[in-house]
């Protein structure tokens, strides 16, 4: 069975990835865009099908009420605007898609509509926009907001939001971008079956994989919508060498550090979940915690930590990741790839790591991708004409 394969820029060219030794030597300037082309036209030379931009408008101090830990580990700062971003990635390449992350929150709907399609002629309609409705209060007060609100709220908001944004699009005789989500929750996932066309599915096995799948499969026909309107696939770490042994020894290390000094992953996950990890001790299962556990935030994530993952303890957690990891040479990598997606379904999987450096961007696209288009699992080239799937609207 063949699949999709894109790749989620997060932290990127940051300085959390400075200490790695195949950083370049002008690594500090990380504001320049220039390293953001470079692996657009790469990916683009693999025949990737998109890249996808996070977006982070604020310094967090949710982990210990302090911004010290984000600052001090470069978590969400410094970061430029993944819109600008977005259009040299486009205004430099030919085939393949951008999907810049938008927060329902931060912009008007008419305002972000005009953002989205002025990427798209630019990028001959590869230009996609992945909705995000906000996960912390203090973001909402950097546009003069009292908070997040009730999180099925947002979403009501946000299914307005879209409907707006449409219309205007329908007005101006532009077709519709590709819209992205990552809902997890009972309600994120509605609005996702509702409205994408493709979901990003972050789970760390393939249980938990095929049950994300299994209901937006069953939501797709509730809303009417055919099983191939919408492409669910996989967040992913790759760890790959040239050997099981180099592979596993980038997995240890990275595994190691998280586990030594978990401060900055723990910070993330109180980030990201809108609770403050810090108060919990990292060495006592994150189950007996579970009735002091409360957010607004991102309710799927939290899930995962309390249910699925409650016998585990903080320090555990961050050490193994709660994201799908593969781990050895290319063959064995695509093995493990192909097989999952036999077992769970799905329409491919989208590549992540906390920093980018040479190492992890060349193992990956000269070593991992080339393998897959061997066993004509994934396209070695893009299409003679049209755009090419997963971006392609409903």
């Amino acid at each position: 069975m063949g699949f999709r394969i894109g790749w989620f820029i997060d932290s990127g060219y940051s300085p959390a990835g400075w200490a790695s030794v195949y950083a370049p030597r002008d690594y500090g300037d990380w504001g320049n865009p220039r390293r953001y082309v470079e692996l657009a036209r790469a990916c683009e030379r693999s025949a990737l099908d998109f890249l996808l931009l996070a977006d982070t408008t604020f310094v967090p101090n949710r982990h210990g009420g302090s911004m010290s830990a984000y600052l001090r580990h470069a978590i969400c700062a410094p970061m430029g605007d993944p819109a600008v971003i977005a259009t040299r990635m486009l205004a430099a390449t030919e085939r393949i898609g951008v999907v810049v992350t938008l927060n329902t929150s931060e912009y008007e709907p008419e305002t972000l509509a005009r953002l989205v399609a002025g990427m798209a002629d630019l990028g001959d309609d590869r230009a996609g926009w992945n909705v995000v409705t906000g996960f912390a209060d203090r973001a909402m007060r950097n546009y003069g907001k009292e908070g997040l609100g009730q999180h099925d709220r947002r979403y009501d908001i946000a299914e307005e939001y879209v409907s707006r944004a449409e219309g205007v699009w329908a007005s101006s005789g532009r077709p519709r971008p590709i819209i992205a989500q990552a809902g997890a929750s009972p309600r994120g996932r509605d609005f996702a079956a509702r409205h994408a066309d493709l979901i990003v599915c972050n789970a760390a096995t393939p249980e938990t994989m095929k049950e994300y799948r299994d209901d937006i499969q069953r939501l797709l026909r509730i809303h009417g919508r055919g099983p191939d309107d919408c492409k669910v696939m996989f967040l992913t770490i790759p760890f790959v060498g040239e050997t099981e042994e180099q592979a596993q020894r980038m997995y240890r290390a990275r595994h190691d550090l998280a586990s030594a000094d978990p401060e900055a992953d723990i910070a993330i996950m109180s980030l990201n979940n809108d609770v403050d990890f810090s108060i919990f001790d990292p060495d006592v299962p994150m189950g007996q915690y579970a009735d002091r556990v409360e957010t607004a935030g991102t309710r799927g994530l939290l899930a995962y930590i309390m249910n699925v993952a409650k016998e585990r303890t903080l320090r555990e957690m961050v050490a193994s990741r709660a994201m799908y990891e593969v781990v050895g040479t290319p063959t064995t990598v695509a093995d493990r790839m192909e097989a999952l997606i036999d077992e769970v379904g799905g329409d491919g999987f989208i590549f992540n790591s906390d920093y980018l450096d040479q190492q992890i961007v060349e193992s990956v696209l000269c070593g991992l991708v080339p393998e897959l288009q061997r066993r004509g699992l994934v396209p070695d080239a893009y299409p003679a004409a049209g755009r090419r799937m997963p971006l392609t609207p409903s």
